[in-house]
């Protein structure tokens, strides 16, 4: 009985931890998405005449 219950929890922490490694390639994920939406504002931004003009002094 008692290799059951350490068998129940094992399988688990095992469970645990394959939900936590699956949020974190989630959040990975996301972190990059979020990095190449901003990006591409922050180059439109940045890509304007006045920025240009301020570039040149």
């Amino acid at each position: 009985m008692r290799v059951r219950q350490e068998s129940a929890v094992d399988e688990g922490k095992a469970q645990d931890a394959v939900e936590r490694s699956a949020e974190c390639n989630d959040d990975r994920r996301l972190t990059k998405e979020a990095m190449a939406v901003s990006a591409r504002v922050l180059m439109q931004i940045w890509d304007n005449p006045d920025d240009a003009e301020y570039d040149r002094l």
